[in-house]
């Protein structure tokens, strides 16, 4: 493929840049473990800012400072925009995550450091750098939470719900998010529940519907339903 356009009539500062972003896109994304996220948020110069793209499954507990970019509506412009002034000192690294840092943070990751090749995004220590949380939030509260609910260090989980988690033993007994139960068979009976419920709401809706004529309306999604749309 022809790539001459992209460095033809212009200044050598962006050439670089072009060429940078050629070789780059092929990269691997880097990846961070825990140990080394957690000791860069416990030195609180800022110089790391975590980025959860997760979705609903975000409810029941997050990394603290974490920037909430939701995976079905990131914008990684968006996201530049939040981040620090050009004359910040910070940040110089994005961790981006999801629920098990697969699919959405990495997507999100590589089109914000696509992004950031193309815009010359750069601070005086060099191009901000970007990278994906090992593992993702389900690991790291399996790392941060004990069997109890209870945080082993505040300062690493903030706003940790047990009615949005289930100990799965199919899962070493660990934690799981209940938006994730379709991956698991243990789980399967807990959304079977959960079905029968929203059943039992359908049917109650359509008998007041019936009662108080064309005006009602039906009752939306359920939270199954949602659930399963998500396997």
């Amino acid at each position: 493929q022809d790539t001459r356009h992209l460095t033809q009539d212009r200044t050598p500062a962006h050439r670089a840049s072009c060429l940078l972003a050629q070789g780059m896109a092929f990269q691997p994304l880097e990846r961070t473990s825990h140990s080394e996220l957690r000791d860069a948020l416990l030195e609180g110069s800022g110089g790391v800012v975590v980025v959860d793209v997760r979705g609903s499954d975000r409810n029941g507990g997050h990394i603290p400072g974490s920037l909430h970019f939701p995976h079905e509506s990131f914008d990684p412009s968006a996201l530049v925009a939040a981040l620090p002034a050009e004359n910040a000192p910070t940040p110089r690294r994005l961790v981006f995550h999801c629920m098990f840092s697969q699919q959405r943070g990495p997507a999100c990751a590589l089109r914000t450091r696509d992004h950031l090749l193309r815009s010359g995004r750069r601070r005086s220590s060099g191009m901000v750098s970007v990278s994906v949380l090992r593992g993702g939030f389900h690991s790291w509260v399996n790392r941060f939470v004990d069997p109890g609910g209870r945080a082993l260090d505040e300062r690493m989980i903030e706003g940790f719900d047990a009615k949005f988690w289930t100990r799965s033993s199919l899962d070493r007994g660990g934690w799981q998010h209940i938006m994730e139960s379709p991956f698991t068979a243990l789980n399967e009976a807990a959304l079977r529940v959960l079905e029968e419920q929203a059943a039992e709401e359908r049917e109650a809706a359509r008998r007041r519907a019936n009662g108080a004529g064309a005006g009602a309306r039906a009752s939306g999604p359920s939270f199954a339903d949602v659930v399963r749309a998500r396997k």
